[in-house]
């Protein structure tokens, strides 16, 4: 019997060691790498097509969710979970995007957590994986959120794009209830694209501009089909409802690197938190640059908080929006 060949991906040193060793002492398993970042993952499984992929999920940069949708994609690999991130729901979506199987880093002593482990790997070495589906790999999903002065900002940015760029657009402000239906009428008239207020359940598409109704969450799932609107009622605890954080958070945890989020003008910090999950799941992240902003609060937040790579002035989003899609297409 050939030995299982392993690659080992966790950002603590420490942990990779005790990986390493545990895995090297049995006799049908061979570590051919470790990597200690979800883009040095994917390059690892490019490079020596492990048979299985033991990966943590709480990494800095990409991040174990992100390298996942791109293990799946670019070269599907048995995988299975390892790390101390245990909220179910995300569990539950690392097997939806094609892990074999889970194992919790505290679901015991080390020798039960080992165990576990090896009869894991064993397992997913066996399992035949496949791609995942493609119904949502043609377009990305960009997040806008805005409050105090948005809508001027908005009607400024989605002006600026043509109707066929490969992307979902999802839009949030700050807005009451009963408004923003109104408020996505008025931008269907002055841009290129579909610009519609957002339903429950339905399935993003490319050239469309989704508009998170007031006094609901927006947040994004992964359905059979694709991509698809969730409308929460939940509570105020996040500040405005709808939130722009929960937005971006649920829209990382789905799509990965292939969101770009964008703070505009507004009052608060909410924004900050969404843009710092895209950008940790690698996905690009814009502010727009205080001076432009009628209030700057929202995006001087995700600026003092690191989580905007890029900070531009309003007239320039658009432009930079169109390049990120373009490069990655």
């Amino acid at each position: 019997m050939s030995e299982i060949r392993v690659l080992v991906v966790d950002d603590s040193a420490l942990m990779r060691r005790m990986l390493v060793d545990i895995l090297s002492g049995e006799e049908d398993m061979q570590v051919v790498g470790t990597a200690e970042s979800g883009e040095e993952a994917v390059e690892k499984v490019l490079e020596l097509s492990p048979d299985v992929v033991v990966l943590d999920i709480l990494m800095p940069g990409m991040g174990g969710m992100a390298a996942l949708r791109e293990i799946m994609r670019r070269r599907p690999t048995p995988v299975v979970v390892f790390s101390s991130y245990e909220r179910p729901e995300v569990t539950l979506e690392s097997l939806e995007m094609g892990a074999v199987d889970f194992v919790s880093k505290s679901a015991g002593g080390i020798e039960a957590v080992a165990e576990e482990l090896l009869k894991k790997v064993r397992v997913a070495a066996t399992a035949e994986v496949g791609r995942i589906p493609a119904g949502d790999e043609d377009f990305r999903i960009v997040v806008l959120g805005a409050s105090t002065g948005g809508p001027r900002a908005l009607v400024e940015v989605l002006r600026r794009l043509p109707p066929d760029l490969p992307a979902a657009f999802i839009v949030v402000q700050h807005m009451p209830r009963n408004f923003t239906a109104a408020f996505a009428r008025r931008l269907n008239r002055i841009s290129a694209m579909e610009v519609k207020e957002a339903e429950d359940g339905e399935l993003l598409a490319p050239g469309v501009v989704y508009v998170a109704p007031g006094g609901r969450h927006l947040s994004v799932e992964r359905r059979s089909g694709g991509l698809a609107v969730r409308l929460l009622n939940g509570d105020g605890s996040r500040g405005a409802k709808p939130s722009v954080d929960i937005a971006m958070e649920s829209a990382a945890r789905a799509a990965g690197s292939r969101v770009i989020g964008v703070v505009l003008t507004g009052m608060g910090s909410d924004g900050a938190r969404g843009l710092r999950a895209i950008r940790e799941a690698g996905g690009a992240t814009i502010a727009e640059d205080p001076s432009t902003c009628t209030v700057r609060s929202m995006p001087m937040a995700a600026i003092e908080a690191g989580a905007a790579e890029r900070v531009l002035p309003l007239r320039d989003i658009a432009r930079e929006m169109r390049r990120l899609l373009e490069e990655r297409r």
